[in-house]
């Protein structure tokens, strides 16, 4: 109510968030037992949940200023708020991110002294952007000491897909633990589902097979869900002479200049500046500008029935094939089995976004990707 500026936000404040009708979940294959009103049903609220210090709260938003410099090198507020592991951090002020903390930083010491994973979330805290973590810096509600005996433990890992954004409520797998044992009271099993979320943000394939021997083996899993494809979905394995990610093309905003700063400090401007935006004829949702790309698949690879021994498959798969052999290997060590998932990326030809609220989604396919 009273920041200034206001903070920044993925999308223009005067847009809410759209609803999902009953109507519409109707149209939401579902499993046999499985009741459409649990769509409708919250996880329990977080034990754990608690107030930040104040001296964090203040921290957070003396960081939350716009700084003069690209996505890529900025300093984000929850930065801050990380244990960093000291291999990968090596000298913060060589750091082309880290150099901008605030006179402090968290760190750890990996016990192997590998550089992954890059950080961990601090234990047992709530954060000013809402995270709330466990007794082991796992996003979500305490692990439970002990292990109930007919207790079906399952870990999500993965990246910024899993672990969700810090200020909603509950991530996702909190919904699939309630959901399963909604599931389960349906069905009259004598069965307690604990879904526990090991994910953060940015990690790596290889990140991920870390945190599984170091953090997740020692919970002892039943099922360990592996979530990810976009982090490494890098196109220089596949693209002759891709321009540098510093390159980024020209990016159209029908409000002008002294808008879009304006928005920062009147929540009436940042409603204009979304008008604007909506009803603008010079920032439509097509695709953005950009140079020609020629593709060149990895010759002697079948694109349509891979040789997964190839030595030098595209957007870094064997690394990713190598982490999540490792993963199962571990796994199979205390009888835990693994489940792999990853991303429909579903654009077409001709495809529209919404300028404001498909922001994100503009940026990421134009300038990340």
């Amino acid at each position: 109510m009273f920041a200034w500026p206001l903070p920044e936000a993925p999308t223009l404040p005067s847009v809410g968030n759209d609803s999902v009708s009953a109507e519409e979940l109707d149209h939401v294959a579902r499993a046999r037992g499985v009741q459409r009103e649990w769509f409708f049903s919250d996880p329990p609220g977080l034990s754990n949940r608690g107030a930040p210090p104040d001296d964090w709260i203040t921290l957070y938003k003396s960081l939350e200023h716009p700084r003069a410099l690209p996505d890529a090198q900025r300093m984000v507020p929850s930065d801050a708020f990380k244990a960093w592991n000291t291999a990968f951090l090596g000298d913060p002020c060589l750091h082309p991110v880290l150099r901008q903390a605030p006179g402090h930083l968290f760190v750890y010491d990996q016990p192997d002294g590998s550089r992954f994973p890059m950080f961990r979330f601090l234990p047992d805290v709530t954060l000013p952007d809402g995270l709330v973590t466990n007794q082991i810096g796992w996003r979500g509600r305490p692990i439970e000491v002990p292990r109930g005996d007919r207790t079906v433990r399952i870990v999500f890992v993965g990246a910024s897909t899993v672990v969700d954004a810090h200020d909603y409520p509950f991530s996702h797998s909190d919904f699939v633990g309630h959901w399963l044992n909604l599931w389960a009271e349906s069905q009259d099993l004598n069965v307690r589902f604990e879904v526990l979320n090991a994910a953060r943000e940015s990690v790596k394939s290889t990140d991920i097979a870390a945190i599984v021997h170091d953090e997740v083996l020692s919970v002892r899993p039943d099922l360990v869900l592996y979530y990810e494809g976009g982090n490494q979905f890098d196109l220089t394995s596949m693209v002759d002479d891709l321009p540098p990610r510093t390159v980024r093309p020209t990016q159209r905003k029908a409000a002008p200049l002294l808008l879009q700063q304006a928005s920062r400090y009147s929540a009436l401007m940042g409603r204009v500046e979304a008008a604007v935006s909506l009803v603008g004829r010079d920032w439509e949702s097509r695709e953005w500008p950009k140079p020609t790309y020629h593709l060149t698949w990895p010759p002697g690879l079948d694109e349509f029935d891979p040789d997964l021994s190839y030595p030098r498959l595209p957007v870094n798969l064997n690394t990713v094939q190598h982490d999540l052999e490792r993963i199962r290997t571990d796994l199979s060590s205390v009888g835990a089995e693994l489940a792999v998932s990853s991303f429909f990326w579903l654009v077409k030809d001709g495809m529209k976004l919404d300028p404001v609220k498909g922001r994100y989604a503009l940026q990421q396919l134009n300038v990340g990707y």
